[in-house]
């Protein structure tokens, strides 16, 4: 057998001079999978959307969900969901398409609610006739109910 320094100077005359120096094709290369970053950005959409709900009712906890904390919460995610194999798109799409539709629906619950909520309060009927049964009692006789069993 040739020794291994021979071996590789040969190869590199081979390739000054333009020719192919006889090296086997590695095996078939895996393609690249995502990178942490690329992970930790997905995992960040979580709550990311989680935030976006949330700060339509509270708008005091948006500095919570902000895109720094929840890249730096999806950066923590990633060995976590690598341990437990959770980093396979074709897994859990389901949850995909759930978060990112909550929106959807949360939103006009929220607007609906702040709606009731703004509009002038109706007066009620029932609180007019208790007032207008108050004047009706005679000084001293207490409740209309007094002594009934």
């Amino acid at each position: 057998m040739a020794d291994p320094l021979d071996q590789i100077a040969l190869e590199g005359a081979a390739l000054d001079a333009g020719q192919d120096p006889g090296l086997d094709a590695p095996a078939a290369i895996a393609p690249a999978g995502p990178n942490d970053a690329d992970m930790a950005r997905a995992w960040a959409a979580l709550p990311e959307t989680v935030g976006s709900m949330l700060v339509m009712a509270l708008p005091e906890v948006a500095p919570a969900y902000s895109p720094a904390a929840c890249l730096l919460w999806g950066e923590h995610m990633v060995p976590v969901a690598k341990k437990y194999g959770w980093n396979d798109e074709k897994k859990i799409p389901e949850l995909a398409l759930l978060m990112v539709s909550l929106p959807f629906v949360v939103s006009p619950i929220i607007a609906v609610k702040r709606r009731r909520d703004a509009a002038p309060a109706k007066a009620n009927p029932d609180s007019l006739t208790e007032g207008k049964q108050a004047e009706k009692v005679p000084a001293g006789m207490g409740s209309v109910n007094a002594g009934v069993v």
